[in-house]
């Protein structure tokens, strides 16, 4: 199956984005470097450049010691992308529905939006982090910048499947997205022994970068069914709602499907795509509907019922003992 289309950002805004993201970065670093680190050792500084014209794409904060990796991009290679929706730039929020408010909703949206050509279609995730999970947990503590790396692939999967690499980044708000496309049986080799055939790509490298920093490990199979649907007359905004969230934490191929369910039937997770404000329609259904912006990450509530799992397991192996 296609890769389903997502909103592209404005390549105008983006260099001046990352110029002011590096800027914040640098001055964070600044006063980190001259105070040292709680345990009075210094902190380490990877060097950057204070030209204007390079700009930084990517870069990761690595608690607790907090190091900052940045990796240099021209921008001027990475502009060809932002066509072919392997670069995606926007403001991203979450709705959680009820079965009244998703009928309600679709049915006051009708003259504004549209169904995308893919129709209701299955979106397969595994989602890769550290031994002790610290780009979940990290991302359960809503920094200004988070990321999450993962495998993507869109309806039924076979070997041959087209199937992404997907760095995801959150900064201010501000969602961007690096990946790039290969065959299943390519991307798991590539996963497993960092071996690829085909020339790498300035988002390959930065995949490369990522992988050698944090060596993560597939940790969670995430699925779901989608319907997404484009302005009629706004191009950047999109609109997704995510129903039958299934997850496990064995297994996790995605040529199998998922097991535990995260949201209750007649639940839906929607998810309003756009590069500025909300058109006026927009607001005023949302308004009207009671329906309101939550936080709800899948990957983190798979995290989070895995402990809360745990504690009551280790709750209960305490009273054994005791009595």
């Amino acid at each position: 199956m296609k890769d389903p289309k997502g909103a592209v950002g404005s390549e105008k805004s983006y260099p001046r984005q990352l110029f002011f993201m590096r800027r914040a970065v640098q001055r964070k670093y600044a006063a980190l470097a001259a105070h040292g680190s709680r345990g009075g050792q210094g902190r380490r500084v990877l060097p950057c450049s204070t030209s204007l014209s390079p700009f930084f794409h990517s870069f990761t904060i690595d608690s607790p010691n907090f190091p900052i990796i940045m990796t240099k991009v021209n921008f001027q290679q990475g502009r060809g992308n932002m066509s072919d929706q392997n670069v995606f730039e926007r403001v991203e929020k979450k709705y959680r529905m009820n079965q009244k408010q998703y009928d309600l909703f679709l049915s006051g949206a009708a003259g504004n939006l549209h169904m995308d050509e893919y129709g209701l279609h299955t979106i397969r995730n595994i989602y890769y982090d550290t031994p002790n999970y610290e780009l979940i947990r990290r991302s359960i503590d809503k920094p200004k910048y988070k990321e999450k790396f993962r495998l993507r692939g869109y309806g039924e999967i076979e070997e041959d499947s087209p199937v992404f690499l997907e760095i995801k980044k959150k900064y201010c708000g501000v969602v961007y997205k690096r990946r790039t496309q290969l065959a299943l049986m390519k991307a798991r080799t590539y996963l497993e022994s960092g071996f690829i055939a085909e020339k790498k790509s300035q988002i390959m490298n930065e995949i490369d970068y990522f992988i050698r920093f944090y060596h993560p490990k597939p940790r969670v199979y995430l699925a779901y069914d989608r319907e997404a649907f484009v302005g009629n007359e706004e191009e950047n905004l999109r609109i997704t709602i995510d129903r039958n969230i299934r997850s496990r934490s064995h297994r996790l191929e995605l040529t199998y499907d998922g097991e535990c369910m995260l949201l209750n039937p007649g639940e839906y997770l929607m998810e309003i795509k756009v590069n500025g404000a909300y058109p006026l329609w927009l607001a005023d259904l949302l308004g009207k509907l009671e329906i309101y912006p939550t936080s709800f990450s899948k990957y983190g509530a798979v995290y989070a019922q895995a402990m809360q799992n745990q504690a009551e397991m280790e709750e209960k192996q305490i009273c054994l003992q005791v009595y």
